[in-house]
């Protein structure tokens, strides 16, 4: 006898659940993200960013852009497709507290990089040598201290940090228009 177990009740599986999808298939803007495919509002902390043919996009070039949505969740899977050609052009934003206080995946001058900013202060953490794809997904695995970065679905990097560490809000930034965005998602791990 097995005791605990209801006949005919699916066993729930919190792993890996879906929590944030945006596609952006939705219509062009200049001036606003809108809401996910999930539900969530976006928020630009800086910068303006839109939607152009069914991606994101920050509207100017400038410096540390983001836009954010609250995933209720620090731990678990961030990723995003990004395309684009320009060093610095775009990135994946995780536990993003403030514009002063993020952890960001980017790529320039020959590679991926893991940084934190940490109350105004820049620290690269890690990187990766390799030639930019013009399109790429990345993703970070976040799991208490420990930072997974995944490129195009291969463990590229891992860091133990416990700054920023219970922040939920996720999403992505930019230096140059020309970059686009697709495709982010948050799940549980």
């Amino acid at each position: 006898m097995i005791i605990g177990v209801a006949v005919g009740v699916p066993f729930a599986n919190v792993k890996n659940k879906l929590i944030v999808l945006d596609k952006f298939d939705r219509a062009d803007s200049t001036s606003s993200l809108g809401k996910a495919d999930t539900g969530q509002s976006w928020q630009a902390i800086s910068g303006t960013w839109g939607i152009s043919s069914n991606r994101a996009y920050v509207t100017a070039d400038g410096t540390d852009m983001f836009a954010i949505l609250d995933a209720g969740i620090s731990d678990g899977e961030v990723s995003v497709l990004i395309s684009g050609t320009v060093d610095y052009d775009a990135r994946l934003s995780f536990r993003i507290a403030d514009v002063n206080n993020w952890f960001i995946v980017d790529y320039g001058a020959g590679c991926f990089r893991l940084v934190r900013k940490l109350n105004g202060a820049y620290t690269e953490l890690a990187s990766y040598t390799a030639i930019r794809p013009s399109q790429f997904e990345v993703k970070a695995v976040l799991d208490g201290q420990l930072i997974k970065i995944f490129i195009d679905g291969v463990q590229r990097m891992s860091v133990t940090d416990s700054n920023h560490q219970t922040v939920t809000k996720h999403g992505i930034g930019g230096e140059k228009s020309s970059a686009r965005l697709d495709d982010f998602t948050v799940r549980s791990v």
